[in-house]
């Protein structure tokens, strides 16, 4: 697989949401494809340079992110920053280091 390509409607429901599957995408070293308005999928496609996202979904717009998406499939090391950027946002290390961070800042809170 060279690309993962997926859109998730952005209800309000998704806005704070992390897909599930651009974790797994990203794991395996796949770029990927995605829309706008879905936690932080953009920042993290775009800011990190492991995919594409579309905002709208007219034509024009869908063939320029295609293009790019393969572009970037064509990009030398792109899947080990694909998996390094999992590893970063969606491990159950990182998780779990995070929210030792926090509960401990809260428990200084209350002290």
């Amino acid at each position: 697989m060279n690309a993962g390509v997926f859109f998730i409607k952005p209800v309000y429901s998704k806005i704070a949401s992390a897909p599930t599957k651009l974790g797994e995408f990203l794991g395996c070293g796949v770029p990927c494809l995605g829309n706008t308005g879905v936690g932080d999928m953009a920042s993290i496609l775009e800011g990190e340079q492991v995919g594409v996202t579309l905002s709208c979904f007219d034509e024009t717009a869908m063939r320029e992110a295609v293009d790019r998406l393969l572009q970037l499939t064509n990009t030398p090391g792109i899947q080990e920053r694909c998996r390094d950027v999992a590893l970063r946002y969606f491990s159950l290390e990182e998780g779990v280091r995070a929210y030792d961070r926090i509960y401990r800042e809260l428990g200084d809170l209350n002290a």
